[in-house]
């Protein structure tokens, strides 16, 4: 099991989970929460995000003392605002995965979608060429989507391509997760 560095949660590693968060606060603790725990532990780590919220991410990682150019520098940290195709999108993810030099993780903070134009289609390829690759000990995904950004549909993909979901704090395994 690895720790998400979310209170005491922890998945099997290799997981590919999602965060449906609440509100800015709940989103901003658990995605600086989960980006540290792996800083902390000397993973390479990428954040994926919209260019409205970088700022707020890297900001509250240097509130938590972590040094930001520090760790792009020695490429333990790497930063995206997302691309345009999903197929970018996986190699630069895939890219940075091989030049991991021990775990990698990866946190989706997933309004660069909607910053991008992308619809529920695009975002579900990319979900499931996550869920492509095999569940290798050493990676962990999280991808999180705000409840007041995402329609009823796209939340309910998130659920069905993501096996774990946290919610209010609790993390549940998706009844609705399918490989596909």
């Amino acid at each position: 099991m690895v720790q998400l560095g979310i209170g005491s949660m922890a998945v099997p590693d290799g997981s590919h989970l999602s965060h449906l968060s609440l509100d800015d606060p709940d989103a901003q603790k658990v995605g600086v929460s989960f980006l540290r725990q792996g800083l902390a532990a000397n993973e390479a780590v990428m954040l994926v995000t919209s260019h409205a919220n970088l700022e707020k991410f890297v900001n509250l990682l240097e509130l938590g003392g972590i040094d930001v150019e520090k760790a792009r520098a020695g490429n333990l940290l790497h930063i995206c605002k997302g691309l345009d195709t999903p197929q970018t999108m996986f190699a630069c993810i895939s890219q940075k995965i091989a030049m991991a030099k021990s775990r990698f993780r990866l946190f989706g903070d997933m309004t660069w979608v909607k910053e991008r134009g992308w619809g529920l289609e695009t975002t579900r390829q990319l979900e499931e060429m996550g869920n492509s690759l095999p569940a290798t000990p050493g990676r962990l995904f999280l991808c999180q989507y705000p409840l007041s950004r995402f329609s009823g549909q796209e939340l309910m993909m998130a659920v069905e391509t993501h096996r774990y979901t946290v919610h209010k704090g609790a993390l549940q395994e998706s009844p609705y997760f399918t490989l596909n």
